[in-house]
């Protein structure tokens, strides 16, 4: 199967770049009023939290995959 090698830092860079871009959209929710606006965002946090750990899980996954040699 093949992998795509990332950089870590790059990775690092993109994960705080989501988080900062979500912040500021509950920031600007919360500054116009906007309850809707609030809700998204902080489901949109919580979708993305919850992809990164099933992708943790993922790779965990495949690195046991690979060691049994299936």
């Amino acid at each position: 199967m093949l992998r795509m090698k990332t950089n870590p830092t790059f990775r690092l860079l993109v994960i705080v770049a989501i988080v900062f871009l979500i912040t500021y959209a509950v920031v600007d929710g919360i500054r116009y009023g906007s309850t809707p606006g609030v809700v998204m965002a902080v489901l949109s946090m919580t979708a993305f939290v919850s992809s990164l750990k099933m992708a943790q899980k993922l790779k965990k996954l495949q690195e046991e995959e690979e060691q049994s040699g299936y």
